[in-house]
Parts: C-alpha cells; structure tokens; sequence
C-alpha cells in the first residue's frame, strides 16, 4: 500500500470516528429521557457521553468544540452563554497562565539547571539507588511546574545521556525501571498544588458534586504525602524486589562534577524567587485568621496571582531593555490548545449535568 492510499484509508477511518461521536451527542436530542432524568439531562448525558469518545478516538479539537455548540442548543444556555462558561472558567484561565509561565521558565533554562542541580550531588556517587531517588525527585519538581509529557522527555533524554557515560546500555533492565520511574514520579508531582491541571478537575468536581473547597495548603500537604510515598514506594519495589543490575553506578568516580559549578543567572534567580513567592502567597490565606488581608488575597485568587506573576515578569527589564517573559513567544510556544479545549467544555458540561434541570 503507498503512502497516498494509506493516508486516504486513515481519513476514512477519522471521518467514521467523527460521525460516531456526532450520532453519540445528537441522540439525546431524539431518544425519549428515562426516569429520573430529564430531557435536558438526557441531552447533556449524550453530549459527555460523545465527548469521552471524541476525546479517546477522534480529536481534543474539534470534539470540545462540537461539545460545546452543542451544548449551547439545549435549555442549558445560549451557544455565546456555554462558550463563554467554558473559556471564563477558573479551570481554564489558571491552566492557560500557567502554560505561560512554564514556557518562559523551560526557555531560560531553570528546569534544566534543577535537573543538572539533582544528579551532580556528591551523595550520588557510588549509591545506584540514591542516584535513582534523585532522578525522580528532579522529575517530580519539573513537574510541579511544567507539563507531565516535556518533564518526561527532559528526563529521559538527560538519563539516555548518563547511561552513554555510565556504560548502561538503554534497554537493560535497570534503565527501563528508572524510565518507569521518572515517569511515574512526573504524574505524581504533575498534582502537588492546587493550581495544576488535573486537581483543578478534581477540585472542581468536589465542588461541584460536595459543595466543599479544599483549601490550598490542606490539598498539597496531603498530595505531598502520598506522591512522596508512592516514589519511595517504587524505589523500595526497584532495590528489594525487582532487583536490577546496577553494577555501572557502583563506581566511585565523580562524573557529574562538570555540572556541580553551574550557577543561575539573574534572570533564573529572579524568575525562580518570582515563582516561589506566587507559591507562597497562594499558600497563605490556608493558614491564615480572618481578616482583610486574608479577604483580599482571596479575592485575588490563584488566577489573578498567576496573572500578576506574567506581569511582573513581563515588566521586568534586562540589561538590553527586553523584556524578561515575551508573554507571545511564550504563550504561543507551550499553551496546549487541546488541554484548553477540553478544560473549557468540561467546565459548562459538568455543571449541566450536576443541575437540577438535568
């Protein structure tokens, strides 16, 4: 089969996929509503319904966005109402901010200078396992701050790197583990704070079906303790019961010395101290006594923290008169349109269906 016909069949079988998910949403409209829900419930069960299998098999795209206008033809609301739920949401603006700020971040190397910070520390040397620990501790941190998928490749290109000088050959399986690993602790620090993708959505449906808002500190002092369990879990599983080859780590040479003397920048320095501070405030009003101040930084909130950051970071000068964050070039080079969009028809969605009406 050549190239032309191969990529005529994979459209076909996308159009087809297409018109499955369009069956799915539409057939709430025409299907009578079963007891106790009602016509408006059954439409917007139909409309998740055909989202779950856009999302899976079609396209983020052009799923969220049928999803949506769809959405806007029920009692629910007007198209203009869903759309503008859906793209005002809480959800959506704090992710969109933090792409953002993640991107200028990755772009002046501070991700990469916490990585080399984590491997090139002398208690690394001669410990297989410690060295592993610190592989994944690096990923969980970058994780924290950027997207699951660029830590994990940050990650494994710079363990592809150190297997090359360690003499561990890739598909060995001490390096397939640690790969796991630093996968795994990835997802796990992707969920920290509050203020990431998926505890937002899970924030969001507490709200949403308990009618409780976890408060930001409570919320990242329990994920702190269960992903920082689930890590050491894993390496506990790696060291006594996997039991690997680690033999090339048991040397005692000093490798990674070279990275040990990189410094930050000013720019690095001042853009991490910005970020810690954001933290900071955020954390704040969790432990905080009533009173304005506590009032005011609520109605601040994690999207207006996260914007005021963009824009100090935006006002900050160099030497050169640039800007330190090109909010554009940033944006344009790490906002995730089809997390967006899915965030953006989740919001409207679930809130219609947790409705009365529905």
């Amino acid at each position: 089969m050549n190239a032309t016909k191969l990529k005529e069949k994979l459209n076909v079988k996308f159009f087809v996929k297409f018109a499955i998910m369009a069956i799915i949403m539409l057939a709430g409209f025409v299907i009578p509503p079963i007891e106790p829900m009602t016509q408006l419930g059954m439409e917007v069960c139909f409309i998740f319904l055909g989202l779950i299998f856009g999302w899976s098999c079609v396209d983020f795209i052009c799923s969220s966005l049928l999803g949506l206008v769809l959405l806007g033809c029920t009692d629910y609301g007007t198209v203009a109402a869903v759309v503008g739920e859906g793209f005002s949401a809480n959800l959506f603006l704090t992710v969109f901010f933090f792409f953002v700020l993640s991107a200028y971040l990755e772009r002046i190397g501070v991700f990469e200078k916490l990585a080399n910070w984590f491997v090139s520390r002398k208690i690394n040397i001669g410990r297989p396992y410690v060295f592993s620990l610190s592989l994944m501790l690096a990923s969980y941190v970058m994780a924290i701050f950027i997207s699951v998928t660029v830590t994990i490749i940050i990650m494994w290109t710079m363990f592809y790197s150190i297997c090359k000088v360690v003499g561990i050959k890739p598909k060995t399986k001490y390096a397939v583990l640690e790969m796991l690993g630093i996968a795994s602790a990835a997802n796990v620090g992707f969920t920290l704070f509050p203020f990431k993708a998926m505890a937002l959505l899970v924030i969001g449906s507490i709200e949403t079906n308990l009618g409780m808002v976890p408060d930001s500190l409570g919320w990242t002092a329990a994920s702190f303790v269960l992903s920082i369990g689930s890590v050491a879990a894993y390496l506990l599983l790696m060291k006594y019961v996997l039991r690997p080859d680690v033999t090339p780590l048991l040397s005692q040479e000093d490798r990674f010395a070279h990275m040990r003397d990189i410094q930050l920048n000013s720019e690095q320095k001042i853009a991490g101290v910005t970020m810690i501070v954001f933290l900071i405030v955020v954390m704040v009003p969790s432990v905080m006594p009533d009173c304005e101040l506590k009032t005011l930084l609520n109605q601040v909130g994690i999207v207006g923290f996260l914007a005021l950051t963009a824009a100090f970071l935006c006002f900050l000068r160099k030497k050169d008169g640039s800007a330190f964050m090109v909010f554009n070039k940033d944006g344009n080079s790490n906002v995730n349109w089809e997390v967006l969009l899915l965030f953006a028809a989740t919001t409207p969605c679930g809130s219609a269906l947790a409705s009365e009406e529905a």
